[in-house]
């Protein structure tokens, strides 16, 4: 339910709720394990579909009309975050009084390698949500019609191990496959 000062109520936000479903996708499709890159990947497919939940239902947002936030709706009124997480290359937050800087890297030469966070799952899922969203705007309309199509074959054809380089590699494959170099 959130403290009622960093978090309000979870159930609030469809975006998070779609996020935490996805996790049943996640465990039933490739089963990524939750720690390090496959890890970080679990958390980016669910923050992927989130949007895509959130960019559909918001008046069938385009990619250049989204705000690519993720858990704005559940920020409390002690914080001065504008969301949880956004996919595209600033912070979510900077100088927050309770939070601090956004730690994600949306870049693999500023990955996190430390074992705080099971090493790095949300910290490192930065990295694919910031490609996801390159690679939505690149391609326009709505997320979820090409981008998201891509990820989520690309979520059926990994394995628990996977990593960014599998991930990428697959992603690749199948938007290849789909629609062409």
């Amino acid at each position: 339910d959130g403290d009622g000062q960093i978090f309000i109520r979870f159930t609030k936000a469809l975006d998070v709720v779609a996020h935490e479903l996805t996790h049943g996708v996640v465990q039933h499709t490739s089963n990524l394990e939750y720690h390090g890159q496959s890890g970080a990947l679990n958390e980016s497919f669910a923050d992927v579909m989130s949007a895509c939940v959130k960019q559909w239902s918001t008046s069938k947002q385009t990619v250049a009309q989204a705000d690519w936030l993720l858990g704005d709706a559940i920020m409390g009124p002690g914080v001065t975050a504008k969301s949880l997480r956004t996919f595209k290359a600033e912070k979510a937050y900077e100088n927050d009084p309770i939070l601090g800087d956004d730690p994600q890297p949306k870049h693999m030469d500023n990955l996190y390698r430390g074992e705080e966070d099971e090493g790095g799952v949300h910290i490192n899922s930065g990295i694919p949500n910031h490609a996801f969203y390159l690679v939505a705007t690149a391609l326009g309309g709505y997320s979820w019609e090409k981008a998201g199509q891509i990820w989520y074959k690309t979520l059926q054809n990994l394995n628990s191990m996977s990593n960014f380089q599998e991930a990428a590699d697959m992603t690749y494959q199948v938007a290849v496959a789909d629609y062409g170099k």
